[in-house]
């Protein structure tokens, strides 16, 4: 007879160690395991067995080894991390903060990495990785943000130092860095700034990396320096690390302005091609004709020419722009959900400094040339985006990030800069590392899991450097 069972076998013992062992290794999932095992123990018709565990408590279970598995006891975050910090994780650990929470850490072997492979490093950050904190008054904490430093060869590409913080200021942002150079400085003398960095358009990243990587007071320092030794003025030193913006990250930044979502997307996208052609341009009097060119055009109502067949200033402005961007592909990037919020409104940024004087005037100049065309015309601009050109009397103010025009005065670097690498290596977190883990993690156990994980690669990445090598030594 069929006996009908109110209360399921309790799991545990060697039982308890073989589906756990099964089901952390990520071969198959508590439902499954329950879909292999019924048909081996029941028939059509047959009630569940006590010894067909729940899945509930298969996935306990399940957590249970996982937290064998990384070293982990007990939850509480913050004991477990300062735990982590005096034993298994020693030395990889540098800085614990408790309100508001942040961690800092690196391996050795990521250091070692770091002095090979220092010339250009990628910044980046990211969402729903990590649990919130659950705080004393029962509510929950900030978001937690991993960010990550990333080195790129033509061979692989290596983490370098991260962090996890609540908060996303300069402040927290700038300390981590200048943590990870003061630390490095005490175990080797000597130890080396990065010679360039590429991030996205992020206002809080951009200043702490000007800070502590770039020496300058803030980003509005690094701008006035760069735009200084543009004009020739070799009365200062340059900043010790050139900063780059992803050419992804600012295309998609530029295609969200409201100024350019509504017009005419063909209209958009040739200002799209437009923009991108700035980013390629290495000479910085091109730049200024081809800024003038898109103020302008944008600006004016009429276009074309008149009787005498004298170009309107919007038309020929047109024309410029059409024999520049022949060829120039559209850059389009791809929004993130996971991404944290940027600052778009960044006029206030920058201000009283000779980079914005210098884009304010280009923007008078534009439009007293718009004003003061003779050429009268009577056909209407379809190019016509006044918000536009308004937007560009700011945004200039930043072409030493986007632009090439900095590559001559440092000496080193590629047109259009991209921090695929770091993008890359988030993406690979949370579809390999973190493949068969439920996410978002607990911030102690995405830290042990995210070390671990450091060794291995390393290994690999400096067998990689010797492999090539000896390559180019035979």
């Amino acid at each position: 007879n069929d006996v009908k069972h109110s209360t399921k076998r309790p799991l545990n013992g060697e039982k308890k160690i073989e589906i756990s062992q099964r089901l952390a290794a990520g071969t198959l999932s508590a439902t499954t395991w329950r879909r292999q095992e019924v048909t081996k123990v029941m028939n059509l018709y047959d009630s569940e067995p006590p010894h067909l565990y729940k899945a509930s408590t298969l996935r306990k279970a399940k957590q249970e080894r996982q937290d064998i598995n990384l070293q982990i006891k007990g939850s509480c975050v913050f004991s477990n991390l300062q735990t982590m910090k005096y034993s298994n994780h020693a030395g990889s650990i540098h800085g614990i903060g408790y309100d508001p929470f942040f961690i800092h850490y690196w391996s050795a072997e990521q250091i070692a990495v770091y002095l090979e492979h220092h010339d250009i490093i990628y910044v980046d950050a990211t969402g729903s990785l990590v649990k919130k904190l659950k705080l004393p008054n029962g509510e929950q904490s900030s978001h937690i943000y991993p960010y990550q430093a990333v080195t790129n060869t033509t061979t692989y590409k290596m983490p370098i130092f991260q962090m996890l913080s609540t908060v996303q200021h300069v402040n927290a942002i700038k300390y981590w860095l200048n943590e990870f150079l003061r630390i490095g400085s005490i175990k080797k003398a000597g130890f080396p700034i990065p010679r360039s960095v590429v991030c996205d358009f992020d206002m809080a990243l951009l200043n702490a990396l000007a800070k502590a990587f770039g020496q300058c007071y803030n980003l509005k320092h690094y701008l006035t320096t760069c735009f200084t030794l543009i004009l020739n003025e070799n009365t200062i030193e340059k900043s010790k690390c050139f900063i780059r913006l992803d050419i992804c990250h600012y295309m998609h930044s530029v295609s969200r302005w409201k100024c350019l979502s509504e017009i005419n997307p063909k209209v958009k996208k040739f200002y799209m091609r437009a923009m991108a052609l700035l980013t390629k341009q290495v000479d910085f009097s091109r730049f200024v004709e081809l800024a003038k060119c898109i103020i302008i055009l944008s600006l004016n109502e009429e276009i074309g020419s008149n009787i005498e067949e004298n170009n309107s200033a919007a038309e020929s402005a047109r024309k410029l722009i059409t024999d520049y961007i022949k060829g120039v592909e559209y850059v389009a990037s791809n929004d993130n959900d996971d991404k944290r919020i940027q600052n778009e409104e960044i006029d206030i940024e920058i201000k009283n400094c000779n980079i914005s004087l210098w884009s304010y005037n280009l923007f008078q100049e534009c439009q007293k040339t718009v004003t003061e065309s003779t050429a009268e015309c009577d056909i209407a601009n379809p190019y016509y985006a006044p918000y536009l050109g308004k937007r560009l009397k700011t945004f200039f103010s930043y072409f030493p990030l986007y632009t090439s025009v900095m590559i001559p005065i440092f000496g080193y670097g590629q047109i259009n800069e991209s921090s695929s690498a770091v993008e890359s290596e988030m993406n690979d977190i949370k579809h390999v590392l973190l493949k068969n883990i439920s996410r978002p993690m607990r911030a102690d156990k995405f830290v042990t899991t995210h070390l671990k994980s450091f060794t291995g690669r390393s290994l690999l990445a400096m067998a990689s450097r010797e492999s090539s090598q000896s390559a180019e030594k035979n």
